[in-house]
């Protein structure tokens, strides 16, 4: 599969934190185990915010295995919900890493979106853009529906001037 271009969504790189994430708090918690930051360019108030316009809702990972370069891991399903099997189907599971910079291959154009097809490998899908990578593993028969959803909420991150 190559790239996914989709239209682009509102963008916003503000420096204050949404007071609806985290419970009013205005800050958007952080996975525990993780790096400190900043996440430039995109924060992770601003991924779980846009994520959330795109009708996606984002927890901290619990239990993440974060490398150095990732400052928050979230996933679409609490690792207690009883929806599980409701999420898997409308949205697939996903699992997002917010790194501190961008990803090696996405240096010289963080904007591009970037899908890789690892279903040989590990059976999911890798979808990502500037500093965000999140990994999908879609509903049988969802496939395509499911990986172009998550690229169109990953493509709203981008400015709406850049060209992918």
């Amino acid at each position: 599969m190559g790239v996914m271009a989709a239209g682009c969504g509102s963008y916003s790189h503000s420096a204050k934190s949404d007071p609806s994430i985290s419970g009013g708090t205005g800050a958007t918690p952080s996975s525990p185990n993780c790096a400190a930051g900043p996440a430039r360019p995109l924060s992770p108030d601003v991924v779980v915010r846009t994520f959330r316009q795109h009708g996606y809702r984002l927890v901290a990972d619990p239990h993440p295995a974060c490398a150095p370069q990732i400052v928050a891991q979230y996933v679409n399903i609490d690792q207690n919900a009883d929806s599980y099997d409701a999420v898997v189907k409308s949205e697939g599971d996903i699992g997002c890493e917010v790194d501190k910079e961008p990803y090696p291959a996405a240096k010289a154009k963080p904007w591009r979106l970037r899908v890789h097809d690892d279903r040989d490998l590990v059976g999911n899908y890798e979808v990502g853009i500037a500093n965000v990578i999140c990994q999908i593993s879609p509903a049988k028969g969802k496939e395509k529906e499911q990986v172009m959803q998550l690229a169109v909420a990953l493509r709203a991150l981008a400015p709406p001037s850049v060209d992918s």
